[in-house]
């Protein structure tokens, strides 16, 4: 359903701003 869909879609913006952050205070994930 997009429901669905749409929550994939926040956990996915939500785990690239989480790495943006660690990006931003110097925490390079590999």
């Amino acid at each position: 359903s997009p429901n669905i869909n749409m929550k994939n879609i926040g956990d996915i913006v939500s785990k690239k701003l989480m790495n943006t952050e660690k990006y931003k205070k110097g925490e390079k994930s590999p």
